[in-house]
């Protein structure tokens, strides 16, 4: 971009949790045809941060639209694109079921497999905990398998899935700048947290506090008949708003009541109180990524209040550029699509056509049945109704 950055006019890179790829559009304002920006051509933005001048970030990405207004003293060239994240949005992916005889799997050589083609690698330091096996059977605990159109369904089972198998609280996973896969469990402090104080370049601190949708109440249900029941308040929180009860979970996965009451208390602790959520604005680039977790040190009302990062937008001129920050408590949450993006995904959900399939094997049981896609072959897991 050395050539060209003497004519952009505007730039924006978008990046949110929620969504596979990272966004970017950029505006040239040039006499010339700048030859080197066309469809399909890789593209690289190297961005220098305001904080640390030696430090830079580096966004990877493929064009996708070139548009070109002819104007009196020149041309304007509007060009967009995404980075390899889009790749999980545009292939399929396919891992086999089994309700007997199930192959166990390190999740690792899974995510390696679904990350092929994409261009996407494990994010420096990315681990998983060692001796952890998932099982293409729904019988077992840390079952994955199934169709996945598009790919990114397959990360989410995926991460699910050893979750579970591991142990531990749910994981997020995100693409960074570089196209590496990172990711992090929720509902954890994770170390490092950056502090923001009122020495720092911010333009605007918007916090948002929010207690509508608090659960102080709720049960659970474990075992192959839900013989196992646990029930688990937050007085506090009761006492404050009263008791607002949730729905009933349900796992009959479980087999233990101190596995049900482990689960039924993670999900207490994200609900029970108020989520805090909103943005925050920088004169400059700042080199923050999804999952980071920040405090605001020098604010009397939020500053013992730990937020998440889970959506960077970069932008404006390269004389004035501005980084914003959507933060919040609420690790589980997902940040809000546009209105474009919301009827789109109602579009498509409309518009989806039902898989045809022979039954292979039924499970009396369970009420599961194993069947065969006629479109790929991939043996699916289906619930009987």
């Amino acid at each position: 971009m050395s050539n060209t950055e003497q004519v952009i006019s505007y730039f924006r890179i978008e990046d949110r949790i929620n969504d596979p790829c990272t966004s970017f559009a950029i505006k040239l304002n040039t006499p010339v045809d700048p030859e080197e920006f066309e469809t399909g051509v890789d593209i690289s933005f190297q961005m220098t941060d305001t904080e640390n001048p030696n430090d830079f970030e580096i966004h990877q990405g493929k064009i996708g639209i070139v548009g070109r207004n002819q104007v009196v003293d020149g041309k304007v060239y509007d060009i967009t694109g995404r980075n390899a994240g889009n790749y999980l949005s545009r292939q399929n992916f396919i891992w086999n079921c089994t309700l007997t005889n199930p192959t166990l799997t390190a999740p690792l050589t899974i995510l390696n497999l679904i990350l092929q083609n994409t261009g996407i690698s494990i994010g420096l330091g990315q681990t998983f905990k060692s001796g952890i096996k998932l099982s293409n059977s729904p019988n077992d605990k840390g079952f994955f398998g199934g169709e996945f159109n598009p790919k990114w369904k397959a990360l989410d089972m995926l991460f699910d899935a050893y979750s579970e198998a591991a142990g531990i609280k749910k994981c997020r996973w995100f693409i960074d700048s570089g196209n590496n896969l990172k990711w992090f469990e929720i509902g954890t402090n994770r170390g490092n947290i950056r502090t923001i104080s009122n020495a720092d370049d911010s333009i605007s601190i918007d916090i948002k506090k929010d207690a509508t949708n608090i659960v102080n109440y709720l049960e659970g249900y474990g075992g192959t008949d839900s013989t196992i029941k646990v029930i688990l308040t937050d007085s506090e929180s009761i006492k404050t708003y009263g008791r607002l009860e949730g729905d009933n979970i349900v796992d009959s996965s479980i087999t233990t009541e101190a596995a049900l009451r482990t689960k039924v208390q993670d999900e207490l602790n994200i609900k029970s109180k108020p989520i805090y959520s909103g943005t925050i604005k920088f004169a400059g680039i700042f080199d923050y990524e999804n999952g980071e977790q920040i405090q605001l040190i020098d604010d009397a009302k939020y500053k013992e209040v730990i937020f998440t990062v889970t959506g960077i937008i970069k932008e404006g001129t390269s004389a004035n550029p501005v980084t914003t920050l959507t933060v919040t408590t609420d690790e589980s949450a997902i940040v809000p699509t546009n209105l474009a993006e919301n009827i789109q995904a109602m579009i498509d959900k409309s518009a989806q056509n039902s898989t045809v399939a022979t039954v292979v094997q039924v499970d009396k049981l369970t009420n599961q049945v194993l069947a065969k896609s006629h479109s790929s072959g991939c043996l699916v897991v289906l619930n009987r109704v």
